[in-house]
């Protein structure tokens, strides 16, 4: 599969990212069965994260493997919407990785276990939060709460009993016995409950019979679910700066390893190639890039050049970025030094390109060449001896 969206990889991760958790918010909700409750436990956050980085490791692995040629935003979008139908092997465009699809499997089988232990702890807290509610309704015979009751089941045709109905009227509920307010307000909650469903129980604070507090206090698992996200956005923004202090460090750089690892992929569409050579000379230009990261970004371009399977049109492509930026190289002597003992490899194209891309380098910075070196063949087999002749020899002109 190839697309021609000219986007940076980064950004199609993000979009991945995005909409993997949107469409593992819904999947997961789907088999909550209405049971909103169990978003307040903090196992269902860690399930719920692991699936929202599953379809970043299929996009992932299906770019390692080379399934994917280019990443490009349509492709990362595809992936993000029907990754579940990838994993299970339902769909016949592009075809899962087999370990990943058995992990899947497995992440579908944990929630439905889950979610099964938690049924029954569902079941009886919401035995429990109606039971409070119905006793705090009981509770409401002052004047104002009952007046808000009484006008709520007219609303929902539930039958005023007679001494409610005159306590309504004459605006006092001294003689409404205990047994007698709980028929009336059972009656009005299984009402309610029927006619206000999804609203329920905020419509007893619209009609203003109870108030929020009084719901919070008696349906205790809105605490649990501040409290569950509270500690939530904690956790997301201590692990944010951990993340940002390891960026700022220098001993943690993915976008140069990760371009750096583009630029070598043997399979990848000549649009990937060209964005790939793109980003790197951009962010050597970059003027905030410290010393340090433009010496990591170098030495990991000149390792790729000693790859055994390396394409000599990759190592072009390495070369021709060396070109561009060959200005911004801060240690000139040491660069040249460096790419001058791959002469090193036993691949023969490889060290043509680097020979003559020395000589490039060596006439641009206004070095003086021994004809020697101008007339070397590289291409020839050489025994060790000579390459470590030739390499000496760079040496010395680039410490001239």
């Amino acid at each position: 599969m190839s697309s021609y969206t000219d986007v940076s990889a980064w950004i199609c991760y993000l979009f991945i990212a995005a909409i993997g958790a949107v469409v593992s918010f819904y999947h997961i909700s789907s088999k909550l069965a209405g049971a909103a409750i169990l978003w307040a436990r903090i196992e269902l956050w860690v399930v719920y994260v692991l699936y929202v980085l599953f379809p970043i490791a299929l996009f992932w692995l299906l770019d390692v493997t080379g399934e994917l040629k280019d990443t490009s935003l349509l492709l990362a979008i595809f992936i993000a919407l029907v990754y579940r139908k990838v994993l299970s092997g339902e769909n016949d465009q592009v075809q899962s990785p087999g370990m990943l699809s058995s992990y899947w499997v497995s992440l579908e089988a944990l929630i439905e276990k889950l979610i099964e232990n938690w049924g029954e702890k569902v079941h009886n807290h919401n035995q429990w939060r109606h039971r409070s509610i119905q006793r705090r309704l009981r509770e409401q015979r002052n004047p104002k709460p009952l007046t808000a009751l009484c006008h709520f089941a007219r609303r929902l045709s539930v039958p005023l009993p007679a001494r409610v109905d005159e306590a309504h009227i004459s605006n006092t509920s001294k003689d409404i016995s205990r047994e007698e307010m709980i028929d009336f307000s059972e009656a009005v909650y299984i009402a309610a409950l029927k006619e206000y469903p999804s609203e329920f129980p905020q419509i007893f604070v619209e009609e203003g019979i109870l108030t929020d507090r009084e719901i919070w206090f008696h349906c205790k698992y809105r605490f649990r679910q501040v409290l569950t996200l509270v500690l939530s956005v904690i956790l997301g923004y201590l692990l944010l700066a951990s993340i940002v202090n390891l960026a700022k460090s220098g001993s943690f750089n993915p976008e140069i390893d990760y371009l750096v690892w583009r630029i070598g992929k043997a399979n990848s569409s000549d649009k990937d190639l060209h964005r790939t050579s793109r980003a790197i000379v951009a962010l050597m230009n970059r003027d905030g890039l410290s010393s340090e990261k433009k010496a990591y970004l170098l030495n990991g371009l000149l390792e790729k050049l000693y790859g055994v399977d390396l394409a000599p049109e990759r190592a072009e492509s390495i070369i021709r970025i060396f070109g561009e930026f060959r200005e911004q190289i801060q240690n000139k002597r040491r660069f040249v030094a460096q790419l001058a003992s791959i002469l090193r490899s036993n691949r023969r194209e490889i060290r043509v390109i680097v020979n003559n891309h020395l000589l490039f380098l060596a006439e641009s910075f206004g070095w003086t060449v021994p004809g020697e070196l101008e007339q070397v063949n590289v291409s020839n087999d050489l025994d060790i001896h000579e390459q470590e002749r030739i390499i000496t020899q760079w040496e010395r002109v680039a410490e001239s």
